[in-house]
């Protein structure tokens, strides 16, 4: 394939190239914002696009937002999006878990919009928030874990954006998943987070990492299986 630079073209050409799609999706930070200030012409290139006949959605892998919430964001910044439209890491993991007829409790290290995501369709879960247990341990010994309690109906570890992960929670995500049958969902695998001011935090990405280092398997990845669920048009 060759590239082509869309400024070089002409109007004539680049409708031509916009009509050539049925479909647009759209990445969210960075691409049609910056913060709390949208792009400018980004809300008028994606209300054109519909008048255009296109489908369009909005992707984003940060999990820390309901697909709700990400429509209120969207309206407070000039956008029309509705939540049909949004394809949030949050809403897609409940999405494939209720595509698989999964039927078991959900151990979730990750923010409260996936468990709410997952309560929409009728998916408990269990581990959102601080974990307060305090692992003993023995002077010059190593941590001991006495009167943890394991789930035998958790089928799923999801581990997403986590400010509240810690040692035990990695301990109990990966006890869960010495069960093969246990699946290992990840939101995405960003492994840091660049901030305003020159800070960086470690992203979803590092903490997947920290699990499956730990359990020695690899997660199913959500903003990947996205292109999956796509082309079966499970969305």
């Amino acid at each position: 394939m060759v590239l082509t630079n869309l400024m070089s073209l002409s109007n004539v050409e680049k409708i031509k190239f916009l009509k050539s799609f049925d479909c647009f999706i759209c990445d969210c930070d960075g691409v049609l914002w910056h913060g709390r200030e949208p792009v400018s012409k980004a809300p008028e290139v994606l209300k054109n696009l519909v008048l255009m006949g296109k489908r369009r959605f909005y992707f984003s892998n940060n999990s820390a937002l309901t697909r709700k919430q990400y429509v209120e964001k969207f309206n407070t910044l000039g956008f029309d999006a509705e939540e049909n439209e949004v394809l949030s890491t949050a809403w897609l993991t409940a999405k494939y878990l209720k595509n698989i007829k999964f039927n078991k409790k959900v151990y979730l290290a990750g923010a409260i919009s996936i468990k709410e995501e997952l309560d929409a369709f009728g998916i408990e879960s269990i581990g959102v928030g601080p974990d307060n247990y305090e692992p003993k341990s023995s002077p010059g010994g190593p941590l001991v874990f006495k009167d943890v309690e394991l789930l035998p109906d958790i089928g799923a570890v999801v581990i997403g954006y986590d400010l509240f992960l810690s040692y035990p929670k990695i301990a109990k995500a990966c006890s869960y998943l010495n069960n093969p049958e246990c699946l290992f969902i990840a939101t995405n695998k960003d492994e840091k987070i660049p901030i305003a001011g020159g800070l960086t935090v470690p992203g979803t990405g590092t903490l997947v990492t920290a699990v499956e280092a730990c359990s020695e398997r690899k997660a199913e990845v959500m903003d990947v299986t996205l292109t999956l669920c796509l082309a079966n048009k499970e969305i």
